[in-house]
């Protein structure tokens, strides 16, 4: 399944539902369509390249933000996707994606 790493050190999420369990997280540099490729696909929030996962999930939607043009992704948490390393190949612009 496709995913979508991210290092978030500035406090950019926030749980937007809390009988949901769902987040927003953001502002990404990632493109409309790359954006929509990933819905029903798998998030992973670190605070380090080379570190596990503190919080991650399905992502369910996005939204673009008008004044900086960049994403917030929406998802659904899962504590399955909380301590998830990966590779520090194919990390740049402190994102890695993993197409399947």
């Amino acid at each position: 399944m496709s995913s979508i790493h991210f290092v978030e050190r500035l406090e950019n999420i926030k749980k937007v539902d809390v009988e949901r369990n769902e987040w927003e997280s953001g502002f990404w540099v990632v493109s409309r369509e790359n954006a929509f490729k990933l819905i029903g696909h798998d998030i992973y929030l670190h605070e380090y390249q080379k570190e596990p996962s503190f919080l991650g999930g399905k992502i369910i939607g996005f939204h673009i933000r008008e004044e900086s043009n960049k994403v917030v992704f929406r998802f659904k948490e899962a504590e399955s996707h909380k301590g998830i390393s990966t590779p520090i190949e194919g990390w740049g612009n402190e994102q890695k994606r993993v197409w399947n």
